[in-house]
């Protein structure tokens, strides 16, 4: 599916990302980038940032998107 969201210039908005499926997802954030601060709802300490993340089945990640 597609979301159609808006980010307000120069906010930051944290996302949870919930895979209920079986399969692994692609999730992608057009014209922009992310940086991933959760995994499974373990925080991580991961340096850069991606505008596509892989999340796997039934699982969730927390991002933050400028």
């Amino acid at each position: 599916g597609v979301i159609a969201e808006t980010v307000e210039k120069n906010s930051i908005e944290q996302w949870h990302l919930q895979n209920d499926s079986d399969d692994f997802i692609s999730f992608t954030v057009s014209k922009n980038t992310f940086q991933v601060v959760q995994i499974n709802g373990n925080p991580i300490e991961r340096f850069g940032y991606d505008q596509t993340f892989v999340i796997s089945p039934k699982g969730s990640v927390t991002i933050r998107v400028q």
